[in-house]
């Protein structure tokens, strides 16, 4: 199985970079998308340039009867590109898996991950073949909570709490290699909402959910895959070919994304993600999937947990 997050955030930057260019696959009515540099609601990021930051990530992954855990830090310092946006750079370290603490390779200690919550600043997805597979994890997920909080800056509606507004993407991702993996694809909408305001503390709290679309957007070539798993179309598949036969899989993937936000400079504080996929799963002899084994039924569940240490 695939981590999920790598994936996952093939669709959310394609879904991100159609949202700054203003492509058509944008089809959410008004979309009060904010691209000029200025503040259109309480959630603006006011940088200075050599501010630090530490963050500390936990997370979790239980692929069926299997868990993961894992822990890293991430150290930034804010500075300044030519243009004059700004951005974070960071270093990443401390990485314990399952208990283990691992001494990163030169390349993993050398590699600096860029991400910014300017209003101009395009994220981009980090050379991962440079750095420690261990790490891809917490990197991708990184990049989800600044890409989720970006998105949600840029939109003019999120003015008071209950501020609600679903941006549809009508297409999927692949992260399919036509080798072991013939079919991988997901394909979600997003769901931004302004829960909390709160004046007195300085902060706010956003939640966007990554949601299946009302159709579905994803190859589903054999009839019992079209059957929904959940409660909604499967926005899910994934079929790999192992051993001369076929394992097949499909189901519902959904995030929850919420960040805690400082209203004073717009700062993300604290932030989780719950990403569950309920998966069916069959076993087939042909290239078709018509011939199968039973189906295997099972959850596939991430949480991550980012806390601003200093």
């Amino acid at each position: 199985m695939q981590t999920l997050s790598a994936h996952s955030i093939v669709l959310l930057l394609a879904f991100y970079f159609s949202v700054i260019q203003g492509h058509s696959a944008l089809h959410a009515g008004k979309t009060g998308l904010h691209t000029n540099g200025q503040s259109c609601n309480s959630l603006h990021r006011q940088y200075k340039e050599g501010e630090t930051l530490s963050y500390e990530m936990d997370a979790s992954n239980r692929n069926g009867q299997e868990t993961r855990n894992y822990s890293a830090g991430a150290d930034g310092i804010v500075k300044k590109q030519s243009d004059g946006t700004y951005y974070e750079e960071y270093a990443w370290s401390n990485l314990i898996v399952n208990g283990r603490r691992y001494d990163l390779p030169e390349t993993s200690r050398r590699f600096r991950q860029h991400l910014s919550l300017a209003a101009g600043y395009q994220q981009q997805l980090p050379p991962l073949g440079e750095i420690d597979p261990r790490l891809v994890g917490p990197t991708l997920d990184f990049i989800t909570f600044y890409i989720d909080l970006q998105l949600t800056m840029r939109q003019c509606e999120m003015v008071r709490p209950g501020d609600h507004l679903r941006l549809s993407y009508a297409k999927s991702a692949s992260w399919a290699n036509g080798v072991q993996l013939l079919i991988a694809e997901d394909a979600v909408d997003f769901d931004i909402l302004l829960e909390k305001l709160d004046r007195s503390r300085g902060t706010a709290t956003v939640v966007v959910r990554h949601v299946p679309p009302k159709q579905t957007h994803v190859r589903l070539p054999a009839e019992w895959m079209q059957a929904p798993v959940a409660d909604t179309p499967n926005n899910w598949v994934q079929v790999s070919k192992e051993n001369g036969k076929y394992v097949a899989s499909v189901g519902k993937e959904t995030f929850t994304v919420s960040i805690t936000v400082d209203l004073t400079n717009g700062k993300m504080l604290a932030a989780s993600m719950v990403n569950p996929v309920l998966v069916r799963e069959r076993t087939c002899i042909d290239a078709s999937f018509d011939h199968c084994g039973p189906p295997r039924k099972y959850e596939i569940l991430r949480q991550i947990h980012l806390s601003l240490s200093k």
